[in-house]
């Protein structure tokens, strides 16, 4: 089981990187394109905040994978 998790942090220099909302869904009900994930507090409490990403799943040899964090 493979799950994708997303996280919006509040990067400044003044303070700490803090972690504002999340979400966290297995890669399996993933569907590709243009998506809205709603985000979740630090509490897993809903809030009325959306991150609109673009999905591409596809199939990569062992050979060519490259690791990136984002």
């Amino acid at each position: 089981m493979a799950l994708v998790y997303f996280a919006v942090y509040d990067c400044d220099v003044f303070s700490r990187d803090d972690k504002l909302a999340h979400f966290c869904l297995p890669l399996t009900v993933m569907q590709t394109g243009y998506r809205h994930i709603h985000l979740r507090a630090n509490n897993n409490d809903p809030i009325h905040s959306t991150i609109f990403v673009r999905v591409d799943i596809e199939d990569v040899d062992e050979e060519d994978m490259i690791y990136v964090r984002l």
